[in-house]
């Protein structure tokens, strides 16, 4: 299986939301060669944010990105479905003129029951340091 060598610091998820309907965002550039060059740089979301093999390290002799792994099990694919409802919520409270509501995870499908570190419960099971 493929490592995943471009880790984002800043998720993907999160940065859709910023996009123009080509999906694209603006890159501030800190540094540019002349004054002509413009500072900000429409990017792909998936080509910017991110830093090669942020999260890959060494296990046993071989290179592993385990840490993007969690990061995406734990963090990022759970938050993706109670992200979009929140943003549709907050969409049609927008459009509908009304004030935006106080949203509860129960309201959003948040499972309660869902045991934080099962990722890393697994990792260790399978004698994978951590």
């Amino acid at each position: 299986m493929a490592l995943t060598r471009d880790n984002h610091f800043v998720p993907q998820l999160y940065l859709k939301n910023f996009a123009t309907p080509f999906g694209e965002v603006l890159e501030y550039r800190i540094l540019v060669s002349r004054s002509s060059v413009p500072v900000w740089k429409p990017v792909n979301v998936a080509g910017t944010g991110y830093e090669k093999n942020l999260y890959t390290r060494i296990v046993r002799g071989e290179e592993a990105d385990d840490i993007e792994q969690w990061l995406n099990c734990e963090f990022e694919s759970p938050a993706k479905e109670p992200f979009q409802k929140v943003l549709a919520a907050r969409l049609r409270s927008t459009v509908g003129g009304g004030r935006i509501a106080t949203i509860t995870p129960g309201d959003i499908g948040v499972d309660h029951s869902r045991q934080n570190g099962s990722f890393c419960r697994e990792l260790s099971s399978a004698g994978i340091e951590w």
